[in-house]
């Protein structure tokens, strides 16, 4: 699959707006998908469509192809597209781009000292080998995303989302999660690395 070309550009707000202080990120040949957040619009530039976003209080995310400006609450697909801009408006700490999933059939590469436990687990298959995860949630239809202790005690859990990811560098018997390419849904990649807990 080709790689995203990423080309990051930072937009500050222009007075008045909706959230003084946000700002863009803005990232070349990748298409978002999602609910909207407003009617999509006419815009003259990507750089107009981020303004769009920022002036609009529930955008996140926004899209531009040609002249359309697409803006979006949160993401729930993303394709590569050579003419395509798109990327995170808001204030805070700036989240990763998405990054779209396996193909269709296939896992996504290991996620290493990742979780999806921030969301409402669908399977909890037990201590299994990562070829039995993988086949537990192949065979059930609402899991895209499994989590594995792969270097601990192999415990698995199968998710149907995975919006949040969570982070935890430094330490590597933690879990790792995969992503199965069923659903279309993208990787969306961890805003702030979550720092391991203390010794007990």
């Amino acid at each position: 699959a080709r790689m995203v070309r990423r080309v990051t550009v930072v937009l500050v707000a222009m007075a008045g707006v909706a959230r003084v202080g946000a700002v863009c990120t803005t990232n070349q040949g990748v298409q978002l998908t999602g609910p909207a957040a407003a009617p999509p619009a006419t815009a003259g530039s990507a750089g107009e469509c981020c303004d769009a976003c920022i002036q609009t209080a529930n955008c996140a995310w926004w899209s531009y192809v040609g002249s359309k400006c697409s803006t979006f609450t949160s993401v729930t697909g993303v394709s590569n597209l050579s003419s395509a801009w798109s990327g995170w408006a808001g204030t805070g700490p700036t989240p990763p781009q998405p990054q779209p999933g396996p193909a269709s059939g296939q896992w996504s590469a290991p996620h290493i000292e990742t979780s999806c436990e921030s969301s409402a687990p669908l399977q909890q298959v037990g201590l299994v080998s990562l070829a039995a995860c993988q086949a537990a949630c192949v065979e059930n239809p609402k899991c895209n995303f499994a989590d594995h202790a792969d270097q601990s005690d192999h415990r698995c859990t199968l998710y149907a989302e995975c919006p949040s990811p969570v982070c935890r560098g430094g330490n590597p018997g933690w879990w790792t999660t995969y992503q199965y390419g069923r659903s279309g849904l993208p990787w969306m990649g961890c805003s702030t690395p979550t720092p391991p807990p203390p010794p007990s």
